[in-house]
């Protein structure tokens, strides 16, 4: 499991992108966002859009957006919102004019570290660690307690780890982050592989060629539970779950969504059942 590819919108690159306010204006402390940093996220297929405009709205950008890089980045998979952004945004090479925030910087880095030594150095002991020191940095921030919960689940295999980190996360703001199949039929005979965000609000997937999408209110979810029956002899995938979403018209059920964990596992599909909370 590729913790970095997860996350990479959080970081982009250590220390990039912070934002202080001092007497009423706003400072940006790091660099605009790079052209080549953008597009490396936009290629990771992996990451909500919304997020991106998010960060590109705070921090701006350090390019124009001629012709020639809106194809660019429209050809790494940018929507409509993230091109927009990025041309209403261009802030060119601003530096801080603010000294460095220590606790905040420092909060970064160990972020990057964990990601480091989790996706690269395989050392998920270590990551764990690392995450635990930004929390003590900055323990309202709900970004290390998302990837801790990341990193029991997919890392040590401990659900109830993973389960608390998660909700901690949630709790401030945050998400939990599932790796999953979508599966285009009961029998997952043809699916895509993506990434499901939980937060308070709702649930989300995107899948990693951008070609599925699921975003719906939790207020519009009927239930979500495990799939049994006749299909359970033909399917494929382990663990696997449905999300039924009501009808606005009739109140009936609208659609219906199957997922499965990629690790197969039902106790990961008990997990994000019980996140979702219907």
């Amino acid at each position: 499991m590729v913790l970095r590819k997860l996350v990479l919108i959080i970081v982009f690159v250590a220390g990039l992108f912070f934002v202080k306010e001092i007497q009423g204006q706003t400072r940006y402390i790091g660099d605009p966002v790079k052209k080549e940093n953008l597009v490396k996220v936009l290629k990771s297929k992996k990451y909500r859009d919304t997020d991106i405009v998010e960060i590109i709205q705070e921090n701006g950008v350090d390019f124009k957006v001629t012709d020639s890089i809106e194809k660019e980045l429209i050809g790494a998979g940018a929507r409509p919102a993230v091109v927009i952004a990025a041309r209403k945004n261009y802030r060119g090479s601003i530096k801080s004019t603010v000294g460095k925030a220590s606790n905040v910087n420092n909060y970064q880095i160990a972020l990057d570290k964990a990601i480091r030594q989790f996706d690269e150095e395989k050392d998920y002991d270590a990551s764990i660690k690392t995450l635990q020191a930004a929390i003590a940095l900055n323990p309202s921030k709900p970004r290390a307690y998302q990837l801790m919960g990341f990193a029991y689940l997919y890392g040590k295999q401990d659900f109830v780890r993973a389960e608390k980190y998660m909700r901690e996360s949630l709790s401030r703001g945050g998400s939990a982050v599932f790796r999953v199949k979508h599966g285009h039929d009961i029998t997952f005979s043809y699916s895509c592989s993506g990434s499901l965000y939980i937060n308070n609000s709702g649930v989300k997937y995107e899948d990693d060629e951008n070609e599925h999408t699921f975003d719906v209110k939790k207020s519009s979810i009927t239930n979500v539970k495990m799939l049994g029956g006749w299909g359970k002899l033909i399917r494929r995938k382990g663990g696997a779950f449905k999300i039924s979403i009501r009808d606005q018209k009739d109140g009936g059920d609208k659609d219906i969504y199957n997922f499965s964990p990629l690790t197969e596992k039902k106790e990961e599909a008990k997990l994000i059942i019980k996140l979702i909370g219907k």
